[in-house]
């Protein structure tokens, strides 16, 4: 496949092992792209303020951010690849599959409009879940599949073969929007929590970087293995 000089490509991500996969790949082979891996509220914030850009494309890929609609008008299709199945909008999705014992779960590819995961859904993948699925087992398996979707995505932007109009499906979003308070009351371990739910939860919650927590006067005591 030969670079596409026409093609502006913007690619939005984090700073982390796929991203940066996916880095090496936009700058191997497309000419005229601009790269941000945004990883704190300073670059997102910066980000936001001097957006200047315009391009064919937008690839989305655990951007932190909203895109607004001033941004997005500036690109003619904005795809964000969302970590989950249409099942789950918002935050808390791979929580909330576990703690519902969900045995499918997946990653959505869909275009960007002005409400949060409401755009046209391109593409659905689903894997199965194990019955002793972990929050970090299944967000590693999230992000593989996403990394795998994205340079399917790119290798058919390279080759001039996408074409919004071949993505016909029946897929439609649920209609509850997950935010971050209600993540939060997802992490706090109540009182009265019988054992099964108890061990639900940790397998839902529990990673090196966020812990559930118990509140004991208005006080947070966080798990420990």
């Amino acid at each position: 496949m030969k670079n596409i000089k026409h093609k502006k490509l913007i690619f939005i991500g984090k700073d982390d092992y796929y991203s940066k996969k996916i880095y090496k790949f936009i700058i191997k082979n497309f000419n005229s792209s601009k790269i941000f891996l945004l990883n704190n509220k300073l670059e997102n914030k910066k980000f936001k303020k001097n957006f200047k850009f315009s391009g064919d494309y937008l690839i989305s890929y655990r951007n932190p951010i909203i895109l607004t609609k001033k941004i997005l008008d500036k690109i003619q299709y904005p795809i964000n690849f969302h970590p989950s199945t249409p099942k789950y909008r918002g935050v808390g999705c791979y929580n909330r599959a576990i703690l519902n014992r969900d045995k499918i779960y997946g990653s959505t590819i869909h275009l960007i409009n002005s409400k949060i995961d409401k755009g046209k859904i391109l593409v659905v993948e689903r894997f199965r879940i194990s019955k002793v699925e972990n929050l970090e087992t299944l967000i590693e398996k999230t992000h593989k599949l996403q990394y795998c979707q994205i340079i399917n995505i790119l290798k058919m932007i390279k080759s001039g073969d996408f074409d919004i109009k071949k993505f016909k499906n029946n897929y439609k979003w649920s209609g509850n929007l997950f935010k971050k308070k209600q993540l939060e009351k997802i992490y706090e371990i109540k009182k009265k929590t019988s054992k099964n739910s108890f061990n639900r939860l940790i397998l839902a919650t529990n990673t090196k970087k966020f812990k559930p927590y118990i509140k004991i006067y208005n006080k947070k005591f966080y798990y420990e293995d």
